[in-house]
């Protein structure tokens, strides 16, 4: 009785286990993964049965897993959320002053004139903003009033960054006190479709760009985000 019973229960969990393995294998963006990865992958996710008319992503919000649909309707709404763009605009052009001042240091960014001199001496090692001299570094004089291809390209995004925000400002204050937004239904989900991946490509702060809702009762498996960060994962998987 007891074997029957184990047999009938490594039955079953290697039937679910196959079942969750294929419905990763059908999504086109693990096209390129190995065998391997994919079983490990499919192991750590669960299966979920979602009611209907269920929200499990809602606009505005974080979103913390990918929703891989198996069986049911899911439909995809979102209303003009012209902040949450901007804050998404302002973040990618941080993002690209920071890679900038990183990877460039100009005269301008220290703002201390030498004394009796034209210019100011940079050290090799200096990074924008900073203050601090590397000893024994090797440096050159640079014109007060010379200014590079990369500073004009670093002022520019600072212009934007500053532009963002007083847009950012002046929407916030417009759309106080506006609880409910007209929602447009965008386009529906079926398998073998997928949704949530806005915590994988943003990590950090995983705002759904739109609300999903379960059209039917809906089967999926649900992978949490730091699952699949536990992956050697590239850019190209990003793009997919």
């Amino acid at each position: 009785m007891k074997d029957d019973f184990d047999r009938h229960f490594r039955t079953v969990c290697n039937q679910r286990q196959k079942e969750k393995f294929q419905i990763l294998k059908r999504s086109k963006i693990f096209k390129g993964w190995t065998v391997d990865a994919i079983v490990r992958l499919s192991r750590m996710a669960r299966a979920v049965v979602l009611p209907r008319l269920e929200k499990p992503v809602k606009q505005g919000q974080k979103c913390e897993s990918m929703y891989f649909i198996s069986k049911g309707i899911c439909k995809v709404f979102k209303f003009p959320d012209r902040v949450s763009q901007l804050r998404r605009e302002k973040e990618e052009l941080q993002k690209q002053l920071d890679f900038s001042r990183t990877r460039y240091s100009y005269h301008r960014s220290m703002r201390e004139p030498q004394k009796g001199g034209k210019g100011k001496r940079m050290l090799a090692g200096e990074v924008a903003k900073a203050t601090q001299r590397i000893d024994g570094g090797e440096g050159v004089w640079v014109p007060h009033d010379h200014v590079t291809l990369g500073e004009k390209a670093q002022m520019e995004l600072e212009r934007n960054i500053r532009a963002c925000e007083r847009r950012i400002e002046k929407f916030r204050r417009e759309e106080e006190g506006v609880e409910e937004k007209e929602e447009k239904e965008l386009f529906v989900l079926v398998a073998p479709s997928f949704f949530g991946a806005e915590s994988v490509t943003d990590p950090e702060s995983g705002e759904a760009f739109g609300t999903v809702m379960t059209d039917t009762v809906v089967h999926c498996l649900v992978v949490h985000k730091l699952m699949i960060q536990a992956f050697d994962i590239g850019q190209e998987f990003l793009d997919k």
